[in-house]
């Protein structure tokens, strides 16, 4: 097989460079540099602007303060003034209290004794409504006991393929037809189904 004189010239540029041995070039190593000690830029803030930060800080501080003190009843305002009237304070001590005679107002007493019959009615009324509230959570709470009963149940005679005369149905007044067989039930729990299961 003959060569084209191209693939001739490229095989004898291949041969050419296989020979050759290839230049490593000599790693260059950079000039030691001279650090000079560094130079501190000095930036005073002059003017008006550091000036107002420390105000605007000094405001939000008492502002805080105060709504802190508003929040807490006063207590800051109490303590900073116990300082100022300790003296006051400790002279008040050693004088006797003075004992007034207060004389009961009749004009008060008849106002509470009928705020108390108006509370008590309330109250009352308050009964009758939370016995009537509690009845029907009861009864749904009890349906829904029966419900979770009867669900697990049935599923668990399905899920097991047993006896499908066995599932559990609901009557119309919401009991159910018989005890289950297939739910460990501990005997207050028999007690309390007891009550809700009617046979036909």
């Amino acid at each position: 097989m003959k060569l084209e004189p191209w693939e001739i010239d490229l095989q004898n540029q291949l041969n050419d460079k296989s020979t050759q041995i290839p230049v490593v070039p000599e790693p260059v190593v950079p000039e030691p540099v001279v650090v000079e000690e560094p130079v501190t830029l000095e930036t005073e803030q002059k003017g008006p602007g550091s000036w107002a930060f420390l105000i605007l800080f000094l405001v939000l501080s008492l502002a805080s303060l105060h709504i802190y003190d508003d929040k807490t009843g006063g207590n800051i305002k109490k303590w900073a003034f116990s300082f100022f009237h300790n003296s006051e304070a400790k002279a008040e001590k050693t004088e006797k209290p003075k004992v007034q005679e207060t004389k009961p107002n009749f004009n008060e007493d008849a106002e509470v004794a009928q705020l108390r019959s108006e509370v008590a009615k309330i109250k009352s009324l308050n009964k009758a409504q939370y016995d009537e509230i509690m009845g029907k959570l009861n009864t749904v709470s009890n349906k829904v006991v029966l419900m979770g009963l009867l669900l697990n149940e049935n599923f668990n005679i399905i899920g097991q393929n047993i006896n499908y005369g066995d599932l559990i149905y609901f009557n119309r007044d919401w009991t159910l037809d018989k005890m289950p067989k297939y739910i460990e039930l501990s005997d207050e729990d028999r007690d309390y189904l007891r009550k809700f299961i009617k046979e036909n």
